[in-house]
């Protein structure tokens, strides 16, 4: 299987993994989630787009396995019914 999904979602598994590094130090410092709606707002997008493009990656993956499983299928369904006898 190609690193072409797997790469970009440790990357991202990273970056998310240091924003909710971060959000929880922001948490200690912050006295109510009214105090800075911009960050709960951000904090909340990322947290949405990250499990939006996970799922995405995720499914990518699985599509191109199951393409590869086919294929692998058929090429020993071709290779089977080449080497047998004719009758």
């Amino acid at each position: 299987m190609s690193l072409v999904f797997f790469v970009p979602a440790i990357f991202e598994f990273t970056i998310f993994f240091l924003m909710g590094f971060r959000a929880c130090q922001d948490a200690k410092v912050m006295t109510s989630l009214s105090s800075a709606p911009l960050l709960t707002v951000l904090y909340r997008d990322g947290i949405i787009c990250f499990f939006i493009m996970f799922g995405v990656r995720m499914w990518n993956i699985w599509i191109v396995r199951l393409i590869q499983l086919a294929n692998a299928d058929l090429a020993l369904t071709v290779h089977i019914h080449s080497t047998l006898p004719n009758l």
